[in-house]
């Protein structure tokens, strides 16, 4: 594969990659996949900084830059086990074309077994078991060590359509801008429940160790979250769904909060035929204080046609004593029509 792109304002990118897939044996595959980059940047003043990532300025000054970026994955699977070893690597200055590399200079050793269990008869209280472990060890190219971690997860399907998960992750050290965390533990645990096909309702809880992510003053702190999730269908055309998420994180030694606060969201669909549907989304931020609405109608009577119109409306409260204020509005439109010759 190979892509081109020569921009608007100068400078152009290539993209040139290579993937395959090869069997070994019965259960074993070998999955590989390598890109190259090279990227001339515009001459433009966007980026206002002075900062230097694998030795190129961030800012657009012409500069080219190369990378490239691999990942490989062997599984092994049979009816109840698998195992999977992946190794992932991006140099510095690998980008992808769109933009959906979040993280480079990254190398990555993954490992993750997974044992399935079904019952023999359908009567029995356990309906589906599985047991999961993950080990993670992450380090820049340079060799230094940024992370290793190892997960442990179960999920059992019980009879009367009730599930159940938990999680025990444990971090042995993690290095975030120079500060090393070292040996923090977090458990957490989810239920739910389908009585009907109309109805599906949950909670879940953390609680345990997790890093505090500030640049000026990283640390570890104690954390517990809480929440409850929900569905429901009264009819064909109706469906809502609810959330609520509760987190606090306190510093270890005296107490004192970094953040606590809670976010409630839901979601409501209407059908009104196979053409034309309408939604809105609804997010109160307790962190912050606002309010966060999304109306969205819209109207397909066929897979080429398509009308939207939707907005979004944005409410924050400027101290305690007040109501809610209209901070910013936004309408948006698209009509999408497919003309036959």
């Amino acid at each position: 594969m190979t892509t081109n792109r020569f921009f608007v304002d100068g400078g152009n990118g290539q993209l040139a990659g290579l993937n395959g897939l090869i069997g070994i044996g019965n259960n074993i595959d070998l999955n590989f996949e390598f890109n190259y980059t090279s990227i001339e940047e515009p001459t433009k003043d966007w980026i206002d900084s002075t900062e230097k990532q694998g030795g190129k300025t961030v800012a657009l000054d012409g500069e080219t830059k190369t990378g490239n970026g691999l990942d490989i994955r062997l599984n092994r699977a049979n009816d109840n086990w698998s195992s999977t070893l992946i190794y992932t690597q991006y140099s510095p200055l690998f980008e992808a074309p769109l933009g959906f590399i979040t993280q480079n200079d990254l190398r990555s050793f993954v490992f993750h077994q997974q044992h399935v269990r079904y019952p023999k008869s359908t009567s029995s209280l356990i309906q589906n078991f599985s047991a999961n472990l993950e080990g993670v060890l992450n380090y820049n190219i340079a060799g230094t060590q940024k992370f290793a971690g190892i997960e442990a997860s179960s999920r059992i399907v019980w009879r009367k359509n009730f599930r159940t998960g938990v999680e025990l992750d444990h971090t042995f050290m993690e290095n975030y801008e120079g500060f090393i965390g070292k040996s923090f533990t977090e458990f957490s645990m989810w239920n739910n429940y389908n009585p009907s096909e109309a109805v599906s309702i949950g909670a879940f809880f953390s609680v345990g160790e997790e890093l505090w992510y500030d640049e000026d003053d990283p640390a570890i702190g104690d954390s517990f979250y809480a929440g409850r999730f929900s569905t429901f269908q009264p009819n064909s055309n109706l469906r809502i769904r609810t959330t609520m998420r509760y987190g606090q994180l306190r510093n270890k030694n005296d107490q004192s909060l970094y953040f606590k606060g809670y976010l409630a969201r839901s979601t409501i669909n209407y059908q009104f035929n196979n053409n034309l549907s309408f939604r809105l989304i609804s997010e109160y931020n307790a962190f912050d204080d606002e309010l966060f609405m999304q109306p969205l109608l819209k109207w397909s009577p066929n897979a080429f046609t398509v009308f939207f119109v939707g907005g979004s409306n944005g409410y924050s409260r400027y101290n305690t004593k007040e109501q809610l204020h209209l901070n910013d509005i936004q309408v948006y439109l698209k009509f999408q029509y497919l003309f036959g010759i």
